[in-house]
């Protein structure tokens, strides 16, 4: 065998193949608390969700556990009306987005 057959027959090296593992994110959680901001809340709820890569209907099976206080109350009062992600959010932003809404609901 000549030395320039062995080079030509030679197998090319393999690419190696890496694995990486994503850890999911949790969301902080929001009350409804006057000192809190409610949409800085939900963009960062959505954000988080679009890296865990959650549809709409696992966003919304999940923000009841981001929820507590005033906020996992008003949730729990109004969860009948929630069939998907956008009437949550439709309706989140509508009374826990509006302070003096807030207030009221809690009297």
């Amino acid at each position: 065998m000549v030395e320039g057959d062995a080079e030509a027959k030679a197998t090319p090296p393999t690419p190696s193949t890496y694995i990486t593992y994503q850890l999911p994110r949790e969301p902080c959680c929001f009350s409804g608390l006057s000192t809190e901001d409610a949409e800085k809340w939900k963009n960062d709820y959505e954000r988080i969700a679009n890296y865990n890569h959650w549809d709409y209907s696992v966003r919304l099976a999940k923000v009841v556990f981001y929820l507590s206080g005033t906020a996992r109350l008003w949730f729990d009062n109004n969860e009948d009306q929630f069939k998907n992600w956008s009437d949550f959010e439709r309706l989140f932003e509508g009374t826990l987005g509006r302070p003096e809404d807030l207030k009221s609901f809690t009297e």
